[in-house]
């Protein structure tokens, strides 16, 4: 490990050759003892100083994409029931110049490295707030359908319950602050006969998760409270990126995403842990068969059923391209998501990386630690990585990319 003396955690020195045969890790960081992910920590790390934004440019053209939510999916076929509004004017995926510089190396590194074996394939970059509310309706809506929810008589604490668990996957976007929102967290705070078994101080992050769900559904009492369009967003900043690893399937050789979840699968075996478990092979077999989902993807990989996965070939494999990708990442210094590292249950995104929180490009410098709640704004890793000088805004929050995709590219729309 080296540690360089202007951040506050470790970053990997790994040679590339290694990589498929070192064990993933959840990294800590030494300020304030929290992994990677976590919404409480992951927002205090060095940020790096400047005055210029820089411009977001498409990597299409460079690398291989699925653009997912312009209606492509996982194994680059067209499904126009993935395509959301709130796009940018001609599709493909921005990501801040330096980020796509970044992404571009590191595929090169890749192929050099492992010849045709890996390459890493972009799936999501930049997303404005209205493709976000999209994503999130689309995310809900599907948790509904297999939770066998009737939204059309869906009541108030079933409408809180399910918006709350589709967070774990799918971020609602922020609202207006205005007037009308306030009075109708008032209103509903006195009101007495709405979700009644919230009180205290339980009951205003209720009454708010509530309004917010209901509000990014267009279902229920908030469905008239507006959003706002330009600020942050778990991919706002355009310094985050969905990302699989493809490959040969070892059954067929047809190449494919080498990974054992499907697209935007929120439950436990998501994690970024979960393969370096080996106890987890019949864990994820048993989840093969539990859910319709994970069976679709597999097929797709070529396996029929969990009887042709074997443990030295198949799990094996998805492990080792698993950790080509992550430590692809870590050892430029990204940082992964993970919802809660520290509690091998919770849901996760192994796909999920953020490019944008520490420097790889010569000439800048670092801030010290700051937390979001200093620069109101801001954001967190993903959606900052370009910081004023201390006591200003944020250069690079999704209010800034917005402007920059308005200004250069247009979005499409909702």
């Amino acid at each position: 490990m080296r540690t360089p003396s202007c951040l506050p955690f470790e970053l990997e020195d790994v040679p590339p050759e290694k990589w498929p045969e070192t064990p993933v890790v959840i990294h800590h960081n030494s300020l304030t003892n929290l992994g990677d992910g976590d919404d409480s920590g992951y927002r205090d790390v060095p940020r790096i100083v400047t005055v210029k934004p820089e411009p977001l440019v498409r990597i299409d053209g460079d690398m291989y994409v699925t653009p997912e939510l312009d209606g492509v999916n996982m194994y680059g076929r067209p499904d126009d029931m993935l395509k959301m509004g709130g796009g940018i004017e001609g599709g493909g995926i921005l990501l801040r110049e330096t980020i796509a510089r970044t992404l571009r190396a590191m595929n090169a590194q890749i192929r050099k490295v492992f010849g045709g074996q890996f390459e890493l394939v972009p799936a999501d970059g930049y997303r404005s707030a209205v493709r976000q509310q999209s994503v999130f309706k689309f995310m809900f809506r599907r948790n509904a359908d297999a939770q066998k929810i009737d939204l059309g008589t869906v009541t108030d604490e079933q409408l809180l319950t399910l918006g709350r668990f589709t967070e774990t996957n799918a971020s609602a976007v922020s609202l207006k602050n205005n007037e009308i929102f306030l009075q109708l967290i008032a209103e509903l705070e006195q009101d007495s006969g709405f979700l009644p078994q919230f009180q205290g101080t339980d009951r205003n992050a209720a009454v708010r998760d509530y309004i917010s769900v209901s509000a990014n559904t267009g279902i229920g009492r908030a469905k008239h409270i507006e959003i706002e369009t330009d600020t942050a967003t778990a991919h706002g900043g355009a310094g985050a990126v969905d990302l699989n690893i493809w490959g040969p399937s070892p059954i067929n050789g047809k190449r494919v995403p080498l990974v054992h979840t499907p697209a935007a699968f929120a439950h436990s075996m998501s994690g970024t842990l979960f393969l370096e478990n080996d106890a987890n092979f019949d864990v994820f077999k048993q989840l093969w068969i539990k859910h319709e989902e994970v069976r679709k993807h597999m097929a797709e990989l070529g396996y029929d059923s969990p009887d042709t996965f074997t443990f030295e070939r198949d799990w094996n494999m998805l492990r080792m391209a698993h950790r080509v990708r992550h430590h692809s990442f870590i050892n430029l210094g990204v940082r992964g998501s993970f919802y809660d590292p520290n509690n091998p249950n919770e849901a996760g995104e192994n796909w999920h990386y953020q490019i944008g929180n520490i420097a790889t490009v010569d000439g800048v410098v670092y801030a010290s630690p700051q937390s979001a709640a200093t620069h109101p704004g801001s954001g967190n890793t993903c959606h900052v990585k370009l910081r004023q000088p201390a006591g200003s805004e944020a250069v690079w929050g999704a209010k800034d990319a917005f402007a920059y995709v308005e200004d250069h590219y247009g979005h499409t729309p909702a």
